[in-house]
């Protein structure tokens, strides 16, 4: 076992022998002590800026599901307005069609067929 002494000590020299044994044990325990401590405050600091990564992830996971929801109402927002100008669309087509075939009692042919600005788009492009 390594703290049992594989040779014997004679008796004249024994107690010299062990105080010097003694000393380079306790120096040693001395040294891993040093040691320890600088492993205990390398841990502590892994340690703390493992906590602050760990909390700036939770915040980057809770930012990307914000982003996704703001992502997805846009887009609902989005075919919601697509659906509604589409049927509009349809309307104004069938109007066409009718005053066509009718007498021309409604005036739509001055009506655009494609996409109108509003005049908030024409102020932000000026």
């Amino acid at each position: 076992m390594w703290f049992v002494r594989k040779s014997r000590i004679r008796r004249d020299g024994t107690v010299d022998e062990l105080l010097a044994e003694i000393s380079r044990a306790e120096l040693q325990v001395e040294t891993c002590n040093r040691a320890l401590e600088v492993r205990a405050r390398e841990h502590a600091d892994l340690q703390s800026r493992l906590m602050r990564m760990e909390a700036e992830l939770a915040e980057l996971r809770q930012a990307r599901i914000e982003a996704y929801s703001r992502w997805w109402e846009t887009r609902e927002s989005r075919d919601r307005a697509l659906h509604v100008a589409r049927r509009l669309r349809r309307r104004l087509n069938r109007m066409r069609h009718r005053s066509a075939d009718a007498s021309p009692a409604m005036d739509v042919a001055d009506l655009p067929s494609g996409p109108v600005v509003l005049n908030r788009e024409r102020e932000q492009g000026a």
